[in-house]
This record gives structure tokens, sequence and C-alpha cells, in this order.
């Protein structure tokens, strides 16, 4: 599958915006290992393309958000939540879609085998899935 069919089917309101899709998947493209996610690579931009989405701004506003919720008040008791403004595999937690990236990507790696021949040591790096 591509990553534009995983997307209609995991999110449909962004693949009906085949412009704000288009740029996602590319955007999710050029941050995506194909080495380290082989065979699972088309799933893993799109998992990255709609947790993106979903962190955009725009998107944010419209859940009536100005940003991210960073703790809340009840009575006398207030929770605070961990800082999600780094950016990286750390924000990951704050969809449902960059857990399920998050799970892929402890899931699934590269794994590297070392031989030796006459002119000495070979690394093999193997797609593992």
């Amino acid at each position: 599958m591509t990553p534009s069919e995983y997307i209609a089917g995991l999110y449909p309101d962004l693949h009906e915006d085949s412009v704000k899709e288009t740029f996602y998947i590319t955007l999710a493209t050029d941050l995506t290992s194909s080495t380290y996610f082989g065979t699972k690579m088309n799933y893993a931009i799109a998992l990255r393309a709609i947790h993106m989405f979903l962190l955009s701004p725009d998107v944010l506003r419209s859940y009536g958000q100005g940003g991210f919720i960073t703790g809340m008040s009840e009575g006398n008791t207030t929770l605070r939540f961990a800082n999600p403004s780094v950016k990286g595999k750390s924000d990951l937690h704050l969809t449902s879609f960059g857990q399920q990236l998050a799970s892929l990507i402890g899931a699934t790696g590269p794994a590297i085998s070392v031989s030796s021949d006459e002119n000495g040591l070979i690394a093999q790096i193997e797609d593992v899935d």
C-alpha cells in the first residue's frame, strides 16, 4: 500500500485534502528511513504524516486549542504534564498515531552482523521485520 492509501483508511480527513496530504507525505518521507523501516516504510510514513498533521497549529486551533495542554487544575489539585515542545521522537506520545509509530520504531530496526574475510572485517546490515 502507498502512504496515501494508508492515510485514506487511518485518517480520512487528511486524505480528503490532497494538498495537505501531499505536503505531509513529502515531509514524512524526508524524515523516515527506508533502511530502518524496510517493507514497513509506507506505513511509517503514513503514521508520521498523520501525527505531524494533527500537531499542526491549524488543526490544534480547529479543536479550540491554542497550543499544547501543559497542565490542568480542579479545585485545589493541579496536574502538570511534560513539556511537549521538544521535537523529534519525544513528541510521538502526543497523538495515537505517533504512539503507533513509536511502537513500530521499537519493534523494527536494522540488525548488524559482523563477519571476517581475508581483507578484514565486513559489516553487513540486514533488514529485520
